[in-house]
């Protein structure tokens, strides 16, 4: 049975652009009618289709009107002039025994839609340039040599990258707003960890992963990027910091598992040691970090 419920309370679930056609979906519905929906099924999910003309969009959204994912379908029967206000017969009720064989893996896949990823390091290392790199997919030699203030607190920004939905947390790198990352980090998806490869901080850098392990939830997975290896082979710095100089001063620490140690140019938007190649799209390691399990 269904919790007793506000009548007047209005949900709202937002969603990003439909990748076919750009459209950005707000769906207004009232408690009664959002638990109606999760609760209509053992998987507890509520669903939701709007008709987008030739193709339509199933929302996926949870108890708290948190949106999930969706799908795009272009060969739904779309003669119904309600379509987009039924409820869909997708997850119907199912046995204990076959339930909880999928529920898991069902859950699992509609949440990695959507995620958190939180980018930290100390100053002027880069995160903001990676950032704004993953908001328009242009590296920074072809948009423009911008002169950036230091982030402040923390930056967020909403898109879309590959398959996923990320909320990607920037983070100041002042000593000041170090604190603030123990606030974002336990509940992270994935974790961004960026330095300067060329700067002679390996002490700062150390104490800042030190921070990062400590306070990142068990076995979530790091991205550490050691930044600037174009400004060595363009021969304007004669020494870079290896990743292993780094991971080495915690070698004490077991917490070191699911990180991927990678020489990259955000400049340019390469890495340079990823499966063995020379060169490879810096978007697609990110990528491929998102959707890793």
């Amino acid at each position: 049975m269904n919790p007793q419920v506000n009548q007047d309370e209005i949900n709202v679930i937002r969603t990003f652009e439909c990748e076919l056609c750009l459209r950005f979906d707000s769906i207004m519905m009232s408690k009664e009618e959002l638990l109606d929906r999760v609760f209509s099924n053992d998987l507890e999910i509520g669903t939701y289709l709007i008709s987008h003309g030739d193709h339509n969009r199933i929302i996926y959204f949870n108890e708290q009107s948190e949106y999930l994912g969706d799908i795009i379908s272009l060969n739904m029967d779309q003669n119904d002039d309600n379509i987009g206000l039924q409820t869909l017969p997708l997850f119907q009720k199912s046995s204990k025994t076959l339930l909880n064989s999928i529920k898991t893996k069902l859950l699992k896949l509609f949440l990695q839609t959507s995620q958190k990823l939180t980018i930290v390091g100390p100053s002027y290392v880069g995160k903001t340039s990676l950032a704004l790199f993953l908001e328009t997919g242009i590296p920074e030699r072809n948009n423009g040599h911008m002169r950036r203030s230091p982030t402040l607190y923390k930056s967020v920004k909403h898109i879309k990258l590959g398959r996923s939905n990320l909320s990607i947390f920037d983070m100041g790198g002042q000593k000041d707003y170090w604190n603030g990352w123990n606030n974002e980090l336990p509940d992270s998806d994935k974790i961004i960890f960026i330095v300067d490869g060329t700067a002679n901080n390996s002490k700062e850098s150390a104490e800042a992963f030190d921070l990062i392990l400590k306070n990142r939830v068990k076995n979530t997975k790091i991205l550490f990027l050691i930044n600037k290896y174009d400004l060595v082979l363009d021969g304007y710095s004669n020494s870079f910091t290896e990743d292993s100089s780094i991971i080495s001063k915690l070698q004490n620490n077991n917490n070191t598992d699911n990180i991927w140690a990678l020489k990259t140019s955000v400049f340019n938007g390469i890495c340079y040691n990823y499966n063995k190649n020379e060169e490879t799209s810096l978007l697609q390691v990110i990528i491929d970090f998102i959707q890793s399990e």
